[in-house]
């Protein structure tokens, strides 16, 4: 049955030529999504379509204006690229409209095909549109330049070109008086059968109006090195599923304001590749409920840019060394996302902070016991880390004192709130200057592991100041163990008059053994708290909070000025130390210390300390600390 067109309105009103069955005629209009529940984005589906409701004799008809439909292209399975295309030119002669595929499950291309703009090709369910190969694929197997275009229910597969510079299998290019660029809704994408090297599945670029400029839902894409590249502003995708390989795989790469909600993404490739990403978006972007899986290859699961919210996510890696689960970049809420990291995954992190101001809540993370991993790296300053459960790994939350680069004073401000960090082999985390640690849980802290260091240790270490450790759990049953340790920072190099600069080398005794524009100056660990912390050791012998003494006698030590170690919980073993300092501090190296209020009295135990050092030692049983009272108890 032929759709009914709609004729030029007169004074009279609009005339329409009416089909003899009118029950017929409603069927038709439901089949093509005319109805009254389609007056949304599912109708005509072409930007330049335009409705006109007309009543005649009681009979409500949505009409398009001009005629849209165009019939069927029955395809063949030989040739079917120039009937198609004449279809395709015949709508846009008209000002839009709908190409219907049908014939047989195939059709097969020559050619590409140039899709006109407002125009909607529309297939069926199993109907696969095929590349032949052959060289009439230069720009790809689809091209439209325009907008306005829909692809709906097509399987889409291209044999021909191949390889990283081959041009996109659909390649749309946007102009800024279109409303959108493209909708599309139950498509798959094959890019080439393997081994043949994959392309790209679908790119769009150039520019769009004040409305969405792609919406996908219900796609599949196979066997392609990049899935979708659309980084202009306004992305919509739901319910992806993409499978993307090789170097540089990409499965989602969007512009800012973007949306993407429940994709399932998988991402392989060589082990070397460090550019692999699974979803990645600029600012002011939402991705939420996706699943991503990365094996085999260096990568980023989730990147987003200033101002993004990644909410209730999965992500999976397996054997991929320095990986990274998420990566943002300033004023980010990152929450309630479920990272996995295993096998041999050497450095993997997972999350990192940048730009600052990122809010890191609710997420559960588990990491491999062996190599450098981390669970949260923090490069900028005033980053909030609150109610998350770290398990395993190295690390759980540092700023980069292994890395270099950046003076890591930029990372200074953090908060760490609320974290339950169990079995770490090194650390639950290194408090920079300005780091606030409270009510954290730290326990079951691996051999040789540190509870919290204070002042960063490593290479690019550096002292910290106004660090505030209050009201956390911290609990190891291991030799060697402590569960507070001050880094021996000693003398580093620091820029001069340029503060831009990055660091040069670390460690140093003179000026000579720094970078040019930089100084050797000695550095200082100063109002550090540590109070109504809650203590557990249960090895005999062991020292609760370490400074200094486990660094040796060949370390360089910083100035420790104006602490205090106040009114905590302790549970200890025999001949254990609350508070035990290096041998080897000189004259005025430590000053203004203040360890008092601690329960029980007779764990409160100081090791180490020498009279000269100076009369600043207060050890004290009630009331507050009194910095040089020299009739104060001494140990």
């Amino acid at each position: 049955m032929k759709m009914p067109i709609c004729e030029k309105a007169t004074a009279a009103g609009p005339a329409l030529r009416r089909p003899d069955d009118d029950e017929d005629l409603q069927r038709a209009g439901a089949r093509e999504g005319l109805g009254p529940e389609s007056r949304g984005e599912r109708g005509w589906g072409a930007a330049a379509t335009r409705r006109t409701v007309a009543t005649a004799a009681s009979l409500l008809l949505i009409c398009p204006t001009p005629a849209v439909w165009a019939g069927e292209v029955s395809c063949t399975g030989e040739d079917d690229g120039p009937g198609i295309q004449a279809a395709l030119d015949a709508v846009a002669r008209d000002g839009g409209g709908i190409v219907q595929l049908g014939g047989r499950s195939t059709c097969l291309l020559r050619a590409g095909l140039r899709i006109p703009p407002g125009t909607t090709l529309r297939g069926r369910p199993a109907l696969r549109l095929v590349a032949a190969g052959g060289d009439g694929f230069e720009q790809g197997l689809l091209l439209s330049d325009g907008g306005g275009i829909r692809l709906e229910e097509l399987e889409i597969v291209g044999s021909a070109p191949t390889g990283p510079d081959a041009p996109p299998l659909i390649h749309i290019r946007c102009s800024r008086e279109a409303d959108s660029c493209l909708h599309g809704d139950h498509l798959v994408l094959r890019c080439a059968a393997p081994p043949a090297p994959p392309g790209t599945a679908l790119l769009v670029d150039g520019e769009a109006g004040p409305d969405t400029f792609v919406r996908l839902s219900d796609l599949g894409i196979e066997t392609c090195r990049q899935g979708i590249v659309a980084r202009e502003t306004g992305s919509s995708i739901d319910d992806a599923r993409i499978r993307v390989e090789g170097p540089g795989a990409i499965g989602i790469d969007v512009g800012p304001r973007s949306d993407i909600r429940n994709a399932r993404i998988e991402v392989s490739g060589p082990a070397a590749d460090a550019s692999a990403v699974g979803i990645r978006s600029r600012q002011d972007s939402r991705i939420v409920g996706n699943n991503v899986a990365i094996t085999g290859t260096r990568g980023i699961a989730i990147a987003t840019g200033p101002k993004g919210s990644v909410s209730d996510n999965q992500v999976d890696f397996a054997d991929s060394p320095r990986a990274v689960g998420i990566s943002a970049n300033g004023y980010g809420s990152l929450k309630d996302n479920r990272i996995s990291i295993l096998g041999e995954c050497p450095g993997a992190i997972g999350a990192k902070l940048y730009g600052g101001s990122n809010i890191y809540s609710n997420n559960i993370q588990r990491l491999p016991r062996q190599g450098e991993t981390t669970h949260v790296l923090i490069l900028s300053a005033q980053n909030l880390v609150t109610n998350n459960e770290f398990s395993s790994g190295a690390w759980g939350v540092r700023p980069p004192v292994f890395e270099g680069g950046p003076i890591a004073a930029f990372a200074n401000g953090a908060r760490l709130t609320g974290n339950n960090l169990i079995h770490l082999r090194k650390a639950c985390a290194i408090l920079q200057t300005g780091w606030h640690a409270t009510a954290n849980h730290c326990s079951w802290l691996g051999p040789e592991a540190t509870g919290f260091w204070v002042g960063t240790p490593g290479r690019f270490g550096e002292c910290s100041v106004h660090t505030l450790l209050s009201d956390n759990t911290l609990h190891t049953q291991e030799e060697g163990t402590a569960l507070i340790r001050f880094g021996a920072v000693g003398s580093r190099c620091l820029p001069g008059s340029d503060q831009r600069k990055v660091r040069g080398p670390e460690l140093c005794r003179t000026d000579a053994d720094c970078a040019e524009g930089f100084l050797c100056r000695s550095t200082t660990c100063a109002n550090i708290i540590v109070r109504d912390n809650l203590l557990i050791s249960q090895r005999l012998g062991a020292t609760l909070i370490d400074v200094f003494e486990s660094a040796g006698g060949a370390a360089e030590f910083p100035e420790l000025a104006n602490i205090q170690v106040v009114d905590n919980a302790l549970v200890s073993a025999q001949d254990s130390a609350l508070v035990a300092f290096a041998d080897q501090l000189a004259q005025g190296e430590v000053h203004d210390v203040a360890v008092g209020g601690n329960l029980p009295e007779a764990h409160q135990k100081v090791r180490g300390w020498r009279r000269r050092f100076g009369p600043s030692l207060e050890v004290y049983r009630r009331g507050p600390p009194r910095y040089g009272n020299r009739d104060s108890p001494r140990p």
